[in-house]
């Protein structure tokens, strides 16, 4: 059965925990919407990782501008057995940004574990 985390990133939440994976699993596909574009002066950076690899899960997207975004999923898009804390982080470019929100979706299944 195909499961989700979703969360919503924002300017003043730049780096939400989007819940933790318990069993081992492999990722399916990755949604990245950017609903209110981010007014920093620079170039703004979305990743979604763990503590160990902060871009995992997505590696690094352009979200200076709203829209649905091109995703490329990170290394630990294979079957993972480690249980972990999944965290999106929003990094602005330039000065910090006042406004902006990008929604994330990962989609993923659960596995059996490997003997």
């Amino acid at each position: 059965m195909v499961e989700t985390l979703s969360i919503l990133v924002s300017a003043a939440k730049k780096t939400p925990e989007m819940g933790y994976f318990r069993h081992p699993r492999k990722i399916l596909r990755a949604h990245v919407e950017v609903l209110e574009a981010f007014d920093s002066d620079g170039t703004d950076l979305l990743v979604v990782g763990h503590a160990d690899d902060d871009d995992a899960y997505i590696t690094s997207i352009d979200i200076s501008s709203t829209g649905i975004k091109s995703v490329t999923l990170g290394s630990d898009k294979g079957y993972d057995a480690t249980a972990r804390a999944v965290i999106a982080t929003y990094t602005a470019g330039g000065s910090a940004a006042t406004q902006g929100s990008v929604a994330i979706t990962l989609e993923f299944v659960y596995l059996p574990r490997q003997n």
